[in-house]
């Protein structure tokens, strides 16, 4: 059925109108889901960060508890009274009343604070000397033949291990007592510090408070809950539940049960392994369960290792989230149901007044067509464009009339026009073939699949006497007889005949045959040209053999590469196999003898540590090795990212902190708090800023400086400069640093695998930066890199 100009009009602006209500509502249904889910996403993260505050402020408040009860009096009374006859000389106590007046101090801290379950006092050797808890029966202190001995318990041995002022937070475990677990449960965390005598800074014990969490944890709970109708799970930094709604989970991995997050949420695996550096995730039904929206947040709880944390996760509905936009959806459907009926009624109107000068325009130029004499009335005192087109039919019209004179005339011109052409075609085709015939590269005319033209250059490389002897061949007789991709030649050459006729071109490789029966390869090229009111194709092809030469020499050249680096893989893998397995069980051995080391004198205690620091140093090596293997074989993965440069910073750091305060080094930050963003891997580019401070501080001087800086180079990357104050590098020495295992000896005794600035490099360039140093000797030396900033800069 044909449609009218109206018709089409009309249906083209229904079309119109519902497409645009269709994408306007599939638009506002999108961002409003969208918004509602962002803004439930971020009420949750905000409300688990309002409750980490919370638990960070109850935590440093235990912090200033213990280290107020270690600095009381009574302890150092009872040290010195324990060296002493029982008395000292600046003291009227005896060692027994110093006891009671801790015990008075300690029952003061438990009756002020209800959280806590017990206070002790701890000498060096793990012998409880005070020890106050709280009972069914009030708070009340434990007999002198109660006590207990606590050398053997993992809090004691590493408090014990810390400078005076520092603090130990154990893992949230459940309560013990005399190894049995204390019923009802008691989740308890032990907060200790150890004590130093005051006269001699020798030490002499540790303060431990043992705080019952399960009181904060549930706050943190009842708090997220108050305003979220989600599910909450609370998880230590191993991923094993504090809180479950199922009791049986809780505190699992203190029973020796197997129950953890990673097993429940699989995709949260990720975010409990050692080098994890995202704080907060938020899944998606689409990557969960397809059902709920997972937020996961990390709460930090140690300020001195920041890797320890108590991890947040709530699930909520997706379905409940997005459920308030349906009202509005509704609404929005109705409106857009009232605008499509009011957009196509508008539209129908608008077409039939649109069209109606067309329609009498249509009728009049139909009537002309059939009856050149007519005078169907025309349009012509229309002022829009019809009527534009109509006087311009009128115009067409009388000159149609005058050309049609003119047309005769024409004709016989273009007559005798073609008779004179033509004469000039021949005359051309003569020249073209002269210069056809001199030509030195083999030329052809294919017709009819058919040789009808080969030049002198053709028939002298195929050693045959004339080119005569070419004509009316088909392209295949000069082929091997062989079949090609089980194709015979003579359809493979008609194949490639019928791809240049349909193209126009077409190039392929060929081998050609000798007259001799010589073969040798070819490239040909196929042109579609006219021939004598046909089309033909013209020939061109050259001898290729020493490119396929050249070419075979490169797979083999290829094949032995790769046959190389497949050896070399191999290698790899056996030397992971048999270095890092056997040296792993050696480092275990080492450590299960260092646990028990209270059996052993001090030339046997030497040994382990010496087999421990000189296995570590050997599996440094081999992990480095085989990074730097992938690395260049390509396969580490480098996930590019927008990332502040702030928090690689400090997190860098915090891991070179303990090594520059043992060499006095002092270092001086000029980066961090500018907020720059690059782009770059965070893992990686931590990495490298880690390995270049590392460097600086060993092979600095002993109370010596580091210099962080930064600029912003011309090609919108950022240099990153580091500076110590170390004995500097020749130029020598500096063109050695990014050669693997090349150790320079700059200080002596200074541990190194001689390939982490090779690591660092290759890491660098995979993120599309640089590394450089500059250095003079005895003006210390600086190491810099490039990354490029994000465009948002």
């Amino acid at each position: 059925m044909k449609l009218s100009i109206a018709h089409k009009f009309s249906l083209i602006s229904i079309f119109l109108v519902l497409s645009t209500a269709a994408v306007v509502g599939g638009i506002f249904h999108i961002k409003t889901t969208n918004t509602l889910v962002d803004y439930a996403l971020k009420e949750i993260t905000t409300e688990v960060q309002e409750a980490g505050d919370s638990l960070q402020q109850v935590m440093n408040t235990h912090d200033e508890d213990v280290l107020f009860l270690a600095n009381t009096p009574p302890i150092q009374g009872m040290i010195r009274s324990r060296t002493g006859d029982k008395v000292n000389t600046k003291d009227t106590l005896s060692y027994s009343q110093w006891v009671g007046h801790l015990e008075s101090v300690f029952k003061l801290l438990l009756e002020k604070k209800s959280s806590n379950l017990m206070v002790r006092f701890i000498d060096q050797h793990g012998h409880e000397l005070v020890s106050v808890r709280r009972d069914v029966a009030g708070i009340i202190s434990v007999k002198p033949e109660q006590l207990q001995d606590k050398g053997h318990r993992p809090y004691v041995q590493n408090t014990l291990k810390l400078a005076s002022g520092q603090i130990y937070l154990s893992e949230l475990n459940l309560n013990r007592e005399f190894g049995e677990v204390v019923r009802p449960y008691q989740e308890v965390l032990r907060i200790a510090t150890p004590v130093y005598d005051e006269r001699n800074n020798d030490l002499k014990g540790l303060v431990v408070v043992t705080v019952e969490m399960g009181k904060e944890l549930r706050a943190i709970q009842r708090y997220i809950k108050k305003t979220s109708d989600g599910v909450i799970y609370i998880t230590n930094d191993n991923g094993g539940y504090l809180l479950h709604p199922d009791v049986d989970k809780t505190y699992g991995f203190d029973l020796q049960k197997r129950y953890r997050i990673q097993e429940d949420i699989p995709q949260l695996a990720e975010q409990f392994l050692p080098d994890s550096q995202s704080e907060n995730v938020m899944l998606m039904p689409g990557q969960t369960d397809g059902i709920n929206v997972v937020n996961f947040t990390k709460i930090p709880f140690d300020a001195a290792h920041p890797e320890r944390f108590i991890g947040v996760v709530m699930t909520r509905n997706y379905a409940n989230i997005v459920a308030d936009e349906s009202e509005v959806l509704n609404e929005v459907v109705l409106w857009a149901l009232l605008l499509v009926l009011a957009g196509a009624g508008l539209g129908v109107l608008f077409s039939i007044r649109i069209t109606r000068p067309i329609q009498q325009m249509t009728l009049a130029v139909n009537g002309f067509a059939n009856k050149p004499s007519s005078t169907t009335s025309l349009p012509v005192t229309s002022e829009d464009e019809v009527g534009i087109l109509a006087q311009s039919f009128n115009a067409m019209i009388q000159q149609v009339q005058q050309s049609q004179a003119r047309l005769e005339v024409v004709n016989r011109s273009l007559e005798f026009m073609v008779e004179q052409r033509t004469s000039e075609l021949k005359e051309s085709e003569d020249k073209y073939g002269l210069l056809l015939e001199m030509s030195e590269d083999p030329m052809w005319v294919i017709l009819d699949e058919k040789f009808i033209f080969a030049n002198k250059a053709a028939a002298r490389v195929l050693g045959y006497e004339t080119e005569k002897e070419l004509i009316n061949t088909h392209p295949s007789e000069l082929s091997p007889e062989v079949q090609i991709d089980g194709i015979s030649s003579y359809d493979k050459a008609n194949e490639m005949m019928a791809l240049a006729y349909k193209n126009g071109f077409h190039r392929f490789e060929w081998n050609h045959k000798r007259k001799n029966g010589e073969v040798f390869p070819v490239e040909v090229s196929l042109t579609r040209i006219p021939f004598q009111q046909k089309d033909a194709l013209f020939c061109v092809w050259r001898d290729i053999t020493e490119s396929k030469n050249i070419e075979k020499s490169l797979v083999e050249a290829k094949e032995l590469a790769e046959q190389a680096s497949l050896a070399k893989s191999e290698f790899l893998s056996s030397m992971s196999h048999e270095l890092r397995t056997p040296l792993n069980a050696i480092l275990g051995f080492a450590q299960i003898l260092k646990m028990d080391a209270d059996d052993l004198d001090e030339i046997q205690q030497a040994n382990i540590q010496e087999i421990l620091e000189a296995g570590s140093h050997l599996l440094k090596l081999i992990n480095e090795v085989l990074d730097l293997a992938k690395i260049e074989s390509g396969k580490i993965k480098i996930v590019m990212q927008e990332v502040l440069l702030d928090d690689v910073v400090q997190q860098s750091l915090k891991l070179i902190k303990t090594q520059a305060e043992a060499k006095q080094i002092e270092i001086i930050d000029r980066l961090s708090d500018k907020g720059y963003i690059v782009q770059a891997d965070f893992t990686r580019l931590k990495q490298v800023l880690v390995n270049i401070l590392n460097n600086a501080v060993k092979y600095n001087s002993d109370k010596g400086r580091i210099t962080i800086d930064s600029e912003v180079t011309d090609n919108h990357y950022l240099r990153v400069s580091i500076t110590d104050t170390g004995n500097g590098l020749s130029e020598d020495e500096i063109s050695k640093l990014y050669v693997p295992f090349e150790r320079l000896n700059i200080v002596h005794n200074v541990e190194g695998t001689g390939i982490g600035l090779v690591i660092t490099r290759h890491l660098i360039k995979n993120m599309g930066g640089a590394i450089g140093t500059e250095s003079a000797l005895g003006e210390g030396c600086t190491f810099w890199i490039e990354i490029a900033l994000a465009d948002e800069q």
